[in-house]
């Protein structure tokens, strides 16, 4: 799954800029869950409040707030054929009539 570069909070008009530690979800009586965002450290707390007002006030679906570890996962195991690369060289060469 390919994730947002940094926080889902927006803190006094100003986007954080903070990489995500943690998704946020919400988890219903019939044991779906649905993720909702992503958040820093920092701010896990703040969407934690924000999300228990709203589902107070109906604007977020009723669950149990669950926070799980954003955790990096990699592999190696893909490899492509040679014909699969397809290089352009990164600059254009020019002849200059400069000395």
């Amino acid at each position: 799954m390919l994730l947002p570069k940094k926080c889902s909070i927006k803190e006094n008009g100003v986007d954080c800029i903070s990489p995500p530690s943690d998704f946020v979800s919400i988890e219903n009586i019939q044991a779906e869950e649905y993720m909702i965002g992503v958040v820093c450290k920092v701010h896990r707390d703040l969407i934690g409040e924000q999300i228990k007002s709203m589902q107070k006030e109906g604007g977020a679906p009723k669950g149990i707030i669950r926070f799980r570890n954003v955790t990096v996962v990699s592999t190696d195991c893909l490899q492509g054929l040679s014909e699969d690369c397809n290089t352009k060289p990164a600059r254009k060469e020019i002849k200059s009539k400069r000395i």
